[in-house]
């Protein structure tokens, strides 16, 4: 989902890497015309990631978030993205790793409370009279 997001905005911002513009050579082959720059999905992916496990575990937390900034600055590092590529990236991974996981969190909490998929299931198949 997060990846999904971030190709929707790139094909609506269509921003030219670094590499392709400005006259340096980059760390890492250029990617072709038309793999447009903003927002970075390495950092919307890694930022989502420890969103996500933040939510779940603040030790595994407090081990991906820097991770997932190293990781974004080495784009920029390539000459893969702009700052504002990756910053772009970390926010909106970061909005959308913990948004999904409050969601996954809150079915999982109404499935194990005997609402939803899983009681209309455990209707169907308990024996009458129970």
């Amino acid at each position: 989902m997060p990846f999904l997001a971030g190709d929707v905005v790139k094909g609506w911002v269509n921003e030219q890497r670094p590499c392709q513009v400005l006259p340096v050579a980059p760390l890492d082959a250029c990617p072709a015309p038309g793999d447009w720059s903003f927002p970075s999905s390495y950092a919307v992916i890694a930022a989502a990631a420890a969103a996500a496990l933040w939510s779940v575990d603040r030790l595994l937390g407090w081990i991906a978030a820097p991770a997932a900034l190293l990781m974004a600055a080495s784009r920029v590092w390539i000459g893969a993205h702009y700052p504002h590529d990756v910053l772009a990236g970390l926010l909106a991974g970061a909005v959308l790793g913990a948004l999904l996981t409050h969601v996954t969190k809150r079915i999982a909490a109404r499935n194990a409370l005997g609402r939803g998929p899983r009681r209309v299931l455990m209707r169907s198949i308990a024996p009458c009279g129970r």
